[in-house]
Formats: C-alpha cells, sequence, structure tokens
C-alpha cells in the first residue's frame, strides 16, 4: 500500500500533543485571537476526549460520544 505523503503548511499556532491540554491551548487561542491558523499534531489516533480517571468511569450514565472534546469547530487542522 502506498502512503501519500502529507504536506504540512505554516501556522501561526503549532499546538504539539492533542489531548485534553492541547484542547485547552486551542480554546484559549480562540479566546484571544479567532481568525489565526492552529495545527495540532498528536499521536493519538483519536481527536481530543475527555479522559476518565478509569476506564470504567467512561461507562457512568454518559453515553460515549459525549467524550469528544470537539476540537474540530474551532477550525484546526489536526494531524493525528
Amino acid at each position: 500500500m502506498r502512503r501519500r505523503k502529507r504536506i504540512m503548511r505554516n501556522y501561526d499556532y503549532l499546538i504539539i500533543g492533542g489531548g485534553m491540554t492541547g484542547d485547552a491551548a486551542v480554546s484559549g487561542i480562540r479566546e484571544i485571537d479567532a481568525k489565526g491558523t492552529i495545527g495540532m499534531v498528536s499521536s493519538d489516533s483519536s481527536p481530543p476526549y475527555d479522559r476518565p480517571p478509569l476506564t470504567k468511569g467512561l461507562w457512568k450514565d454518559k453515553p460515549l460520544e459525549s467524550v469528544w472534546r470537539h476540537t474540530e469547530k474551532h477550525k484546526v487542522d489536526l494531524f493525528l
């Protein structure tokens, strides 16, 4: 299988790490700069999500969809 080469463009902000802290950084940037370009690089295979203290905590009265932080709504290019 041939992999396509991804070309990363220049960003006003580049966040390394796609966890909850990276998502908080995106939110903070958007509070002061609504138009700046943001790129997020993460070794995770999923976009930022709320990580429960224990795996069983994920299933307590909440649907699986409730863990996603919806970082993409802030117009971020995610590189997972």
